[in-house]
C-alpha cells in the first residue's frame, strides 16, 4: 500500500492518461500502445491515399467522378487546331474556391509524357491553362491516355483519373471545368 500512495499515478487505468499538477502526466502503458496504434493507422490511411491507382473513367462519365472525392469536373468538347490536341483546364467557376493544384497530362503508348511537363495545370490564381500537343494522326494516338491529377494531402500531386481512348480525340479542343472539390482544395 505504501507504494501506491508513494505513486501517484498508480490509480490511473490502463489506456488513460491524466494531468497531475504535481507530476505532469500521468500516462498508463494502455495509453501509449494505444497512441502509437492511432499513429500507425494514420500513416496507413496517408500513404493508401497518396498511392492508390488513379479511377480508370470513360468519356461519358462526366461530371460525376468515383472514388468519394467529390470531383465534379465539366467536360466540353469540340474541333481544334489541325494537328494538335488541345487540352484546357479550368478551375475558376461561379461561387467556387478551388485554388490546390490540378492537371491534365497526356501520355503515349509507352507511358511518356507528350507535351509539355505537367500539361495543362493550374494552381492558387492561375485559373485557367491550355497547351497544344502535336497529335498525328489516330492511329498514332493508339494507346494514348490523359490523366486527371490534383494535389491532396500535404499537396502531393496524385493521379485521380485516367482516360484511355485519346485516338479519337485528334484534332479536337477538350476542356475540364472542376467545378467542385473536396472541401478547401
Amino acid at each position: 500500500m505504501a507504494d501506491a500512495a508513494a505513486d501517484p499515478c498508480s490509480d490511473v487505468p490502463p489506456g488513460v492518461a491524466r494531468w497531475d499538477s504535481d507530476n505532469g502526466w500521468c500516462v498508463s502503458e494502455g495509453f501509449a500502445i494505444m497512441g502509437v496504434a492511432v499513429a500507425i493507422g494514420g500513416l496507413v490511411w496517408l500513404l493508401f491515399e497518396l498511392l492508390k491507382t488513379a479511377w480508370a473513367v470513360g468519356w461519358n462519365m462526366f461530371p460525376s467522378m468515383p472514388g468519394g472525392d467529390g470531383d465534379l469536373i465539366q467536360l466540353t468538347e469540340e474541333p481544334g487546331l489541325a494537328g494538335y490536341l488541345t487540352v484546357t483546364m479550368i478551375t475558376e467557376c461561379p461561387g467556387g474556391n478551388i485554388r490546390w493544384w490540378k492537371a491534365a497530362e497526356v501520355y503515349n503508348s509507352s507511358g511518356q509524357e507528350v507535351g509539355p511537363r505537367y500539361g495543362a495545370w493550374v494552381k492558387d490564381d492561375e485559373h485557367v491553362r491550355t497547351v497544344h500537343i502535336p497529335n498525328g494522326t489516330p492511329d498514332e494516338m493508339k494507346g494514348w491516355f490523359l490523366v486527371l491529377k490534383k494535389a491532396k494531402a500535404f499537396g502531393v500531386h496524385t493521379s485521380m483519373y485516367s482516360i484511355f481512348d485519346l485516338s479519337s480525340k485528334a484534332d479536337r479542343h477538350i476542356t475540364f471545368t472542376w467545378q467542385k472539390d473536396a472541401p478547401g482544395q
